[in-house]
Parts: C-alpha cells; sequence; structure tokens
C-alpha cells in the first residue's frame, strides 16, 4: 500500500478545503454546543478559507499535512504555534484539526498524521500541545487519550442573536 504524508502545497489547497469544509460540517454534527453553527458554502466562504489555507502555508508558525492513500487525498492534520506570553512561559503547539476521510477510519492513518504532528512539534522546541475536542464524540475522546491529551476546561459558547 503506498500511503504518504506531504507538507501542504500551493497546488492542493483546493483539494484540501473541500477537506476542511467536510471536517466541520462533521465537527457540528457531533455537538449540540455547536447547535448555532452551521457550515457557509457559498462561494464568498470558499474564497475566505482559501486565502486562509494560502496564508497558512506562507507562515512558519503553521503545519498541514496531507495524508494519501494510492495517490488520493484520505486526511489531513492542521498545526501552528503561537510565540510565548506572559501568562504562558513557553511557546505552545495547537492542533487545529485532524481529519480522515470517513470511508478510511479505523486503519491507522490518524495515528500516522499524529506521529507526524508530534515530529513538527519538536522539530520547532515545542514542549506544550494543545487541542481543542468536540465533548461527546467518543471516538475523538478515546484517540486523543491514546496520546495522553486530557480535559482542562471548558469552552462555553452563548448565541445573543445579533446578526
Amino acid at each position: 500500500m503506498s500511503i504518504t504524508i506531504n507538507t501542504l502545497g500551493k497546488d492542493q489547497i483546493p483539494s484540501i478545503k473541500e477537506f476542511y469544509l467536510a471536517a466541520l460540517e462533521e465537527e457540528i454534527h457531533f455537538s449540540a454546543a455547536n447547535s448555532f453553527r452551521s457550515v457557509d458554502y457559498s462561494s464568498d466562504s470558499k474564497a475566505r478559507i482559501h486565502v486562509f489555507f494560502e496564508n497558512a502555508y506562507m507562515n512558519d508558525h503553521f503545519g498541514i499535512f496531507l495524508l494519501y492513500v494510492h495517490q488520493t487525498l484520505l486526511g489531513f492534520i492542521m498545526l501552528s504555534y503561537q510565540d510565548a506570553l506572559a501568562e504562558q512561559p513557553t511557546q505552545i503547539g495547537y492542533i487545529n484539526g485532524i481529519y480522515i476521510h470517513p470511508g478510511h477510519r479505523k486503519k491507522g492513518y490518524g495515528h500516522l498524521l499524529m506521529k507526524r504532528a508530534l515530529e513538527w512539534f519538536k522539530d520547532h522546541d515545542l514542549e506544550v500541545i494543545e487541542l481543542n475536542m468536540t465533548i461527546g464524540n467518543k471516538t475523538v475522546e478515546h484517540f486523543w487519550s491514546k496520546y495522553g491529551f486530557k480535559p482542562l476546561e471548558t469552552v462555553c459558547f452563548l448565541k445573543i442573536g445579533c446578526p
């Protein structure tokens, strides 16, 4: 089986956009807390996502890795880090998202992406990694617990009805 993990290239931005939208749709589906969110498939929204990935592609503080099996894109992981601030004396790495196409889960692909992510964090001398996880998605909770992630705080949302 031919499996490769590539760093996002400029020519891959159109395909990662569609995967990113699919990941957002799935995250919203799993969380009642996100019930006020929806995925915007408009051309304006897709253009903003395109600009985001172009900026991330050119920024050393971002790492986006794409997983291919037999030259077919099946998943990605998005990483970033932020320089140390007063309240955090060390740089913190962030896992901004991981996604494997639903038909190809439970085959170890997420773990391959995590292995690459951990290498990237080590290459950037990061000692702390943070991520947000949708509450109630037991599969995701189990996946992250294998790497030692533990809940630290709860993020709360309130929809106030403003346009």
